[in-house]
């Protein structure tokens, strides 16, 4: 059998952020929502005022509901791509039903109640996928409430208010559960990334980064077995062609890791492995100073960078780091960092980035036309680092 299948060199991870708190009190809401729907199709119900589709609509959420639950419990709280589109397709089905049986009843004072429990299950539903997924279903029924009001206010304006606030009532919720869980995503992604960052000053000067180490020791496992099977007669030598061939592959492999790490200092390793940083920021270094910074600068400048790649308001800074070897024979000053920011002014810098820089070096800012250059004069780190801001 290829040992390549039998060891994968990267193995892919199905753990998923714990929203298991936030979940359980979004799936009560969602409850609540559902409750308040069945009670008020309770009270047409009463007064004959539940159209046939209304009632196949309710029988549809049901039947789905259910299988929901039981799918739910059988795989764990795990809700597939599949699952969740033929699940949300249902749910829009009862919706449309529902409509349909208000509209066939129009000359009564009936408004919507399956397709105000859609919603409430979509809040329900909220920390089971990504929160793209969930925008859509929220768009289609938003536009079939939008439909319902914007037709039947032409014929009947008085029907517009009640209209309105069941319409408030199922997707006000939606809205709040959907932003709430995609801000507390995101924030624990940067928690996360920040933590797996912080870890990167504790690398090597040189060599793999921490993704990288992965991969290193899946190929240094795979050639151990290869090795002992050869010791204990399992693989005779001369290899056979297809066993020659892997180890061939395995020794490219490794001499590219090998390569790779004597190429790439720390920091290029923290920016590539990073979910937020990469992409946002770009490192020239090719004499690859930034091997020269002690433990202490290395978490000042990360610390900056990280601050001035990620904003709390709608601007998306862009930076590149450029490392020079300005003064090579001076006793004090060795190189200079040069961080370039795009889309960002000086007055929208958060403040706690200085004290990142002035544990790196003496620092400069000057405006640009894209944004704002900072010029850090990195010190020796042998002989210590002079501090505080200088004007270039």
């Amino acid at each position: 059998m290829n040992q390549r299948e039998n060891h994968p060199r990267a193995p892919r991870s199905t753990a998923r952020l714990s929203t298991v708190h936030l979940g359980t009190g979004l799936a009560l809401a969602g409850t609540i929502v559902v409750a308040v729907s069945y009670l008020r199709l309770i009270e047409y119900w009463s007064r004959y005022m539940v159209s046939l589709p209304t009632r196949f609509a309710w029988i549809l959420l049901g039947c789905v509901v259910v299988g929901t639950v039981l799918h739910l419990r059988k795989t764990s709280a795990r809700l597939g791509p599949v699952a969740f589109r033929v699940i949300v397709t249902l749910l829009l089905s009862a919706a449309a039903l529902d409509f349909a049986g208000v509209w066939d009843i129009a000359d009564n004072p009936v408004y919507p109640t399956a397709a105000v429990a859609v919603g409430g299950v979509l809040v329900a539903m909220t920390t089971l996928r990504p929160t793209g997924e969930m925008i859509l279903p929220g768009a289609l029924l938003t536009a079939g409430f939008a439909f319902l009001l914007i037709i039947q206010t032409a014929y009947e304006p008085h029907r517009s208010p009640p209209e309105g606030v069941m319409m408030v009532f199922a997707l006000v919720p939606l809205a709040i559960a959907i932003t709430i869980v995609g801000t507390y995503r995101r924030m624990v992604t940067q928690a996360l990334d920040r933590v797996l960052l912080q870890a990167t000053i504790e690398l090597p000067t040189y060599g793999p980064g921490s993704g990288t180490s992965a991969g290193l020791t899946a190929l240094d496992r795979e050639v151990e077995e290869m090795f002992a099977r050869i010791a204990d007669g399992t693989l005779t030598l001369p290899l056979d062609p297809e066993h020659a061939k892997r180890a061939g592959e395995l020794a490219t492999e490794l001499r590219a890791h090998l390569i790779a790490g004597h190429q790439q200092t720390w920091l290029a390793h923290a920016i590539s492995e990073s979910a937020v940083l990469a992409g946002r920021l770009n490192v020239i270094d090719p004499q690859r100073l930034a091997a020269k910074l002690n433990r202490e600068q290395r978490d000042g400048l990360l610390s900056a960078l990280w601050l001035l790649a990620v904003t709390d308001g709608d601007t998306d800074p862009r930076a590149t780091i450029e490392f020079r070897d300005e003064a090579p024979d001076a006793p004090q000053i060795t190189f200079v960092i040069i961080i370039d920011v795009d889309g960002l002014t000086r007055l929208e810098i958060e403040p706690a980035t200085w004290p990142g820089l002035d544990r790196v070096g003496r620092y400069g800012v000057s405006n640009t036309v894209t944004g704002v250059q900072i010029s850090v004069r990195v010190a020796n780190p042998v002989l210590g680092t002079t501090r505080g801001s200088y004007e270039p």
